[in-house]
């Protein structure tokens, strides 16, 4: 270093660093405890809104499921009214013998009813004056049964359905409710079920005793009846209302429950921040000595040596009296930086900066943040459940699919690949909704050998997760591979379907349109972009084709040609 270097007094700035480290400490500590705070607020925020929509989703599976028992014990009592009219007309018979022979006919019948799988409580006839047919489940007490049969002797007139109205009626008998269904035929003669409200809604019911939750089940803002597991406040914190979902039959119901998983995440959320906090006070408290005197100061002294350089040459070097490593070594940087051509070494790096820019905008491309923040959800959701078998599963299954798509040595992979990628992300979803969704596949030696574009199937298996699960009770997928020989076209046919709800006949006529021009018209993205990829890699149209499956669902066909001699 020149000597006039080291003699010159450095030239100060208006704020020392050990001021500006100590401002930006403080404002430092603010930025943290203001990010920690938003981060809690907006943790808590998704945890509810995640139990919220998993509540949302039990409360309308349990209220379809409760119109689709009553509807089942209507049609039953239709099919009892309609034996009834046409087969039994010695009830009406002034002739004790017919009567009497056709009375016990019917009450064979609601036995037999009774026997019938998803039958209601007690199956019941009756003609005023004359007789009662009841029939009721074996596991009820005599005790129960009598007090209910004794109600509609006296009041079957109170509980039958009106002629233009589908009305079940709520009554109170000795402190259980019990709910009615009764058709009134004629000559007096009454039919109808019976069952408890808690069997009725029996999902509900039982979502109000696993959540410390509660119901209403109401009509036209009437209370017909009413459950509360625990103890329930509403408006406290925790507590969410789900209003007037329907119910059928003129019936909505009201659930309350409370989120008793966030109000433990608020709590542990809480305690972590005031731990956090509290931890981040010490750590500046202690840092700041030891960060001015074994940094602060050392490169204060290196940058007031760099000021002082009036220009830059071969015999230009700085120094920094300090055994920090890092510090030596910039040290040590600085004086390299000051000797070398720094032009040619900053063209160098630019464009090595370029190609790092480069791949990583093609790892983002293939990356699908949506799915791994559902994923992360998912498995937030799971340790709420206590199903850590199921998340380590999850977990191995996640990492197996993020490495197969990240994967950028081949942009064309085997099928058997891609099959095995897509039955992987199929068992992710029967881990995230056990017993609900099916993959069934199949596939020839010859066709798994074929080469396809990476993630070609796994759009097609995401668009039927996406748009079919929900529509039916159980998603069911059925992939099929093989090679085929047809008119114009020799290769492998994969073909997917599930049993959802299907294309609309517009989708079906948008999506085979072969004239469809890029930008032309809006569509789903993941499949435009199947067919722009098919199209592109085997200079070929029509390799997609939309079609709905029979008796319902979505297939889509994909056809990979054989590779050409060229």
């Amino acid at each position: 270093m020149k000597e006039s270097s080291t003699a010159k007094s450095p030239r100060r700035r208006k704020d020392s660093i050990s001021f500006i480290f100590s401002r930006h400490q403080i404002i430092m500590f603010l930025i943290i405890s203001l990010f920690f705070l938003g981060n809690t607020l907006v943790l808590f925020a998704n945890e509810r809104k995640s139990v919220i929509s998993e509540r949302n989703f039990q409360i309308n599976y349990a209220a379809e499921k409760a119109e689709s028992r009553m509807k089942g014990y209507e049609n039953n009592l239709l099919d009892t009214l309609t034996t009834v009219l046409n087969n039994y007309n010695g009830l009406w018979s002034n002739e004790n013998g017919k009567k009497s022979f056709d009375k016990y006919k019917l009450n064979q019948l609601l036995i037999n009813k009774r026997r019938a799988g998803g039958a209601p409580l007690y199956y019941f006839a009756k003609q005023k004056g004359d007789f009662i047919v009841f029939q009721g489940g074996d596991s009820e007490a005599i005790e129960s049964r009598l007090p209910v049969k004794d109600y509609i002797e006296e009041n079957v007139e109170d509980i039958v359905t009106g002629t233009n109205e589908r009305e079940w009626k709520f009554r109170e008998i000795d402190g259980q409710v019990y709910c009615f269904y009764c058709y009134y035929v004629s000559a007096d003669i009454y039919v109808g079920v019976v069952q408890k409200p808690e069997v009725l809604f029996e999902e509900l019911y039982n979502l109000a005793g696993n959540y410390n939750g509660a119901i209403e089940i109401k009509r036209n803002g009437e209370i017909l009846y009413s459950y509360k597991s625990g103890k329930i406040t509403k408006g406290s914190f925790g507590v969410t209302d789900f209003k007037d979902r329907a119910l059928g039959y003129g019936m909505s119901t009201d659930a309350t429950f409370k989120i008793q998983a966030a109000t433990y995440f608020r709590i542990n959320i809480i305690t972590i921040a005031i731990l956090g906090l509290i931890l981040c006070i010490l750590l500046v408290l202690f840092s700041n000595r030891v960060l001015k005197e074994k940094i602060i100061d050392p490169v204060k002294s290196l940058s007031d040596a760099v000021g002082s350089i009036d220009e830059v040459n071969e015999t230009t070097s700085v120094s920094a009296d300090t055994d920090v490593y890092e510090i030596r070594h910039l040290e040590k940087g600085i004086n390299s930086l000051l000797s070398d051509v720094i032009y040619n070494r900053m063209e160098a790096y630019l464009a090595e900066l370029r190609k790092k820019e480069q791949e990583l905008s093609s790892l983002r491309s293939q990356i699908r943040p949506h799915f791994f923040l559902n994923a992360i959800t998912t498995v937030n959701a799971m340790t709420y459940q206590d199903r850590n078998e199921d998340i380590r599963n999850y977990l191995m299954r996640l990492s197996d699919f993020m490495r197969y798509i990240i994967d950028d040595s081949s942009e064309m992979v085997l099928l058997s690949e891609e099959l095995n990628n897509v039955s992987n992300y199929c068992k992710m979803q029967e881990i995230r909704f056990p017993g609900r969704a099916f993959l069934f596949a199949e596939s020839t030696d010859i066709a798994k050998q074929i080469r396809v574009p990476r993630c070609l199937l796994l759009t097609v298996a995401e668009n039927s997760y996406k748009y079919a699960m929900g529509a039916s009770d159980v998603l069911q997928i059925f992939l099929d591979c093989r090679e085929v020989e047809e008119e114009n076209f020799e290769g492998v046919l994969i073909s997917l379907e599930d049993n959802g709800p299907g294309f609309s006949r517009e989708q079906l006529n948008y999506y085979n349109d072969e004239s469809l021009a890029d930008g032309s018209k809006k569509g789903h993205v993941g499949l435009l972009n199947i067919k722009e990829t098919l199209k592109l890699t085997y200079k070929k149209e029509g390799l997609l084709k939309l079609d709905n499956a029979v008796p319902q669902g979505a297939r889509v066909e994909i056809r990979i040609p054989y590779p050409s001699e060229e």
